[in-house]
């Protein structure tokens, strides 16, 4: 089987399997007027003209399968995934979301579906898709879900377009050096951010070191639209539930200060929901126990999180853990970058990619004048420095 782009000439024959297709539905369903369901030849080739229409063949040349999508204000709204009905159930339809996914690694995706289709339901929250509402539609409940992307995706979109990415890291309190927000807004300073080519960002949610909110994950990844990374000390399942619900992508599990067994569960729990877990290290053993847990997430810390970060840290932690980092694992330098050298040498180290926050937030004009998104700028550096 492969998947290529659907061509203007297979349009009615995608319409013939889509109705085939529904017709099974409706039969489970027990409705057979269901609105969305209902197409015809014309509005599918309004959708082939403005969107996206893959389909998936079989070894002998005959459609199997197929999904459209378009792209609307920073949603991949995904529509019509329909498989041949006898061939259901094989991963067709698995491999037609990744390829549509994969073509717009940064976007939020969203997708409806019948609330009494319990399987398709359970496929797409495996997937990381989240009920966001509910319609009905001629006597049908119909589900909204959405997906944020992930944060791994848009890390490496970023490096094969050829620069290690720079997660800006949104907090509004330094326990060295204080409040960083200076009166700014946070949100804004996100767009900010994101508009001179943030792919992901991370958010602190601590309160009482780092006057963070759950409130503020959720306000950032809503008004953004890329996937982000709650950064907070986690201590049971239901953070890792409650960071689902507000929009996170991925959550920050620190070996320093969570108990082994507790961890690995955490681990666990959070793929189960959808989320990303990224294992910050600061030692070799702590390393050793994220290669054992087969983590493909890691983040090395360059400063010392039980003393909260108050030392310098420096990309030397980086280089030293780096070498002993799986090779498919995804390398985050964190904390103690503050300069465009210090990124070129956690990258030549292996990272591919720096978490700044600080330096961000307190960097400012010869004149006095804020300017994030110059120095922010000035940490991109190419990925070849790993050569």
């Amino acid at each position: 089987m492969h998947i290529v782009r659907a061509e203007h000439s297979d349009l009615p024959q995608i319409l013939q399997l889509q109705h085939l297709a529904f017709q099974s539905e409706a039969a489970l369903l027990g409705n057979d007027r269901i609105p969305p369901l209902l197409q015809t030849l014309p509005a599918l080739e309004d959708e082939y003209k403005r969107g996206t229409i893959l389909k998936a063949v079989n070894d002998e040349g005959n459609l199997i399968g197929s999904v459209r999508g378009h792209v609307e204000a920073g949603t991949l709204y995904i529509g019509k995934l329909v498989v041949q009905p006898a061939l259901q159930g094989r991963g067709i339809g698995r491999q037609l979301l990744d390829e549509i996914e994969r073509l717009h690694p940064r976007l939020r995706c969203e997708i409806f579906t019948s609330a009494q289709n319990i399987r398709t339901l359970q496929i797409y929250e495996r997937r990381g898709y989240r009920r966001c509402k509910e319609e009905v539609l001629s006597g049908v409940n119909m589900v909204y879900m959405e997906k944020q992307r992930s944060f791994s995706a848009a890390i490496e979109s970023k490096n094969t377009r050829g620069h290690a990415a720079v997660i800006p890291d949104i907090k509004c309190v330094s326990p060295k050096h204080g409040d960083l927000l200076q009166g700014r807004n946070p949100i804004e300073v996100a767009k900010l951010l994101v508009s001179h080519g943030a792919p992901v960002l991370s958010v602190v949610t601590e309160q009482k070191n780092f006057g963070g909110s759950v409130a503020l994950l959720r306000d950032v990844a809503k008004t953004t639209g890329v996937p982000v990374l709650r950064k907070d000390f986690f201590t049971h399942e239901a953070q890792l539930e409650e960071s689902s619900k507000v929009g996170a992508s991925a959550v920050l599990l620190i070996c320093a200060t969570i108990e082994r067994d507790l961890l690995a569960r955490l681990y666990e729990r959070a793929l189960a929901l959808g989320l990303e877990p990224l294992v910050e290290v600061c030692t070799a053993d702590e390393m050793r126990f994220a290669c054992s847990l087969g983590a493909k997430l890691i983040g090395i810390n360059n400063r010392n999180i039980a003393t909260l970060e108050l030392d310098s840290g420096g990309p030397a932690r980086t280089a030293k853990l780096a070498k002993l980092a799986p090779k498919d694992a995804l390398l985050i330098s964190e904390s103690g970058i503050v300069s465009r050298e210090d990124a070129q040498l956690a990258v030549k180290a292996g990272a591919h990619a720096v978490l700044v926050g600080t330096a961000l937030w307190q960097a400012k004009s010869p004149a006095g004048d804020w300017n994030m998104a110059e120095i922010y700028k000035s940490l991109e550096v190419p990925i070849c420095a790993q050569a």
